[in-house]
């Protein structure tokens, strides 16, 4: 494999790699937080840090979750290079991968709202268990500013992935024409 070739490879799996650890923070909270606090489990543990869980809660609820809305776009704009632009691939890779680092430092920088007070709290409600369970939101303006322009940048980000892969189908097209 020759020099550049290798680090294309290394660039190209940028995409890959952070859509991967979005999915891992996300798994992770939903069965350490998410999922024991609604159910019941340790109940008591997670009403005593209930107000700080919340904004952990919603920052990963928000942004962290459009993050991997982004990276799969990530993902399908290099694999659509690798097929459109084989040429071109490794420079759009190299791009791409200062790109991931930008959008860590956004979604940091979008969640420190969250971490004021006021922004997040958390609700004690019966679960289908009728157990008592904690649920946790958003209090005030940060309920729609925060949920609409995640619901927002999430479906924007899905429509072009969606065309990035329109866009690749064309072009395995042209091959088998050729």
């Amino acid at each position: 494999m020759e020099q550049q070739d290798k680090a294309a490879f290394i660039h190209d799996t940028s995409g890959c790699e952070n859509a991967a650890i979005v999915n891992l923070i996300f798994s992770l909270d939903f069965c350490f937080i998410q999922a024991p606090a609604a159910t019941g489990v340790l109940f008591a543990f997670y009403e005593a840090l209930g107000p700080y869980i919340a904004k952990v809660e919603m920052i990963k609820t928000t942004t962290i979750i459009q993050l991997g809305s982004v990276f799969h776009f990530v993902l399908a704009l290099s694999r659509f290079t690798a097929i459109a632009r084989p040429s071109q691939h490794a420079t759009i890779c190299r791009k791409l991968s200062r790109i991931c680092f930008a959008l860590w430092l956004i979604t940091f920088a979008l969640s420190v709202p969250l971490l004021l007070p006021g922004s997040t709290d958390y609700l004690i409600t019966t679960n289908v268990f009728r157990v008592p369970g904690i649920e946790f939101t958003f209090l005030g303006n940060y309920f729609l500013i925060y949920s609409i322009g995640s619901s927002s940048v999430g479906a924007f980000m899905e429509v072009i992935t969606i065309a990035c892969y329109v866009g690749m189908t064309a072009k395995f097209r042209e091959f088998k024409i050729i």
